[in-house]
């Protein structure tokens, strides 16, 4: 290409010049792409999960995470606004909080040696980070635990999310 333009007549100054701006143009672009919109890379109906087991000397840990884009954060939320005034005090957050930690280890199947475990939750959080357009998302993060026989061999180990499979996002 420098070969082109030096043949037809074009300086390098006039070629560094070109490049100089168009780097500066891409840069420019680049930082004033919002952030939030690399957030929910599948739109904003999406409930995305996430599922990571840890075993140690005589327990597994999972950390199940769910973040939900700002259309079911929405829809969660209206939910939990039990008393109707708009707003998600943090008495309905624990109410909200305490039904899903009831419900989700029956989605959380974890099988050792092909028997069911039972898991105990440990911790949680509920954020709401900002999403798109000021809106808010919902990131429910959970750690569990249930109790693993280290002088047991573990042949076999299973798990199975069954949370929100009605809705698109990564798992």
């Amino acid at each position: 290409m420098l070969a082109q333009m030096l043949a037809s007549g074009q300086s390098t100054v006039t070629w560094t010049k070109r490049a100089s701006v168009l780097m500066g143009i891409t840069l420019a672009l680049i930082l004033l792409l919002p952030s939030s919109a690399l957030a929910h890379p599948l739109g904003n109906f999406t409930v995305n999960r996430y599922s990571r087991l840890t075993i140690e000397q005589n327990q597994i840990h999972l950390t199940y995470i769910v973040d939900m884009a700002e259309i079911p954060a929405h829809q969660e939320r209206t939910e939990m606004d039990t008393n109707g005034d708009s707003m998600v005090d943090q008495a309905e957050q624990e109410v909200y909080v305490t039904q899903l930690l009831a419900t989700l280890p029956t989605q959380l199947n974890l099988q050792l040696n092909g028997a069911a475990q039972s898991w105990t939750p440990v911790q949680h959080q509920l954020p709401f980070p900002t999403g798109q357009a000021g809106l808010p998302t919902l990131r429910l993060v959970t750690e569990w635990s249930t109790p693993f026989d280290a002088q047991t061999a573990l042949r076999q180990a299973e798990y199975h999310d069954t949370t929100y499979a009605d809705h698109i996002g990564w798992q």
